[in-house]
């Protein structure tokens, strides 16, 4: 399908792995750096970046 939003959301040098609807209409984007790093974007309906958040931190914050 062309025109997804994946697209729309492409960050230099990231990979596109998943993308969720969310009930509000927006969606949660899982992507994938260059260097390996994954990276949650979250869009609002009309695709505006609302919020990026490192995906191994799960909420917590730890430091090795």
């Amino acid at each position: 399908g062309h025109g997804r939003p994946a697209h729309r959301a492409r960050m230099p040098g990231a990979t596109v792995d998943h993308v969720h609807k969310t009930k509000d209409g927006g969606y949660i984007v899982e992507v994938r750096t260059s260097d390996g790093t994954k990276k949650i974007v979250k869009l609002d309906a009309s695709f505006a970046v609302t919020g990026v958040d490192d995906a191994k931190a799960g909420g917590k914050h730890r430091r090795h």
